[in-house]
């Protein structure tokens, strides 16, 4: 009797799955949508005063063809999926590359599951070469775009 509910709630833990990989069993990624939002650019006090969400930064890809940014990116919360916003400083140092400061914002959940995945950003109107200064949970993050 105790196998049988065992295997009955394995069962249904199994069918009740709702984050398995596909049939052919690869890898989940997650784009926040079809197209890549456009990071939005503001006034650097503005964006003093904006909580940085709390993530960490695996990796990033620069395409210069479709000029979008790919952030690989590691979270905790219910679900991978939520409403993600790069903004960038409208300043930007007179180093070579310049500098810009930038937040990744996005709602906090309250679940303490651990996600991974790739979003990514239309960043075309910025000038390349740049450096942005990305906050991290483990600190500041240089992207570098070009």
């Amino acid at each position: 009797m105790k196998t049988t509910l065992l295997y009955s709630l394995i069962i249904f833990a199994l069918a009740s799955c709702s984050v398995c990989g596909g049939d052919d069993d690869d890898p989940i990624v997650t784009n926040i949508k079809e197209t890549c939002p456009t990071a939005t650019f503001m006034n650097h006090d503005q964006l003093d005063t904006l909580q940085n969400g709390d993530f960490h930064l695996i990796g990033f890809r620069y395409d210069n063809v479709d000029q979008n940014l790919k952030l690989d990116i590691g979270i905790n919360g219910c679900s991978f999926e939520r409403d993600f916003n790069l903004l960038i400083s409208n300043a930007e140092s007179k180093s070579m590359p310049p500098q810009r400061v930038a937040k990744l914002v996005f709602e906090e959940q309250f679940c303490d599951a651990a996600f991974s995945g790739t979003i990514c950003f239309d960043v075309s109107q910025l000038n390349k070469p740049t450096v942005l200064k990305l906050e991290t949970r483990s600190g500041t993050q240089s992207v570098r775009i070009e």
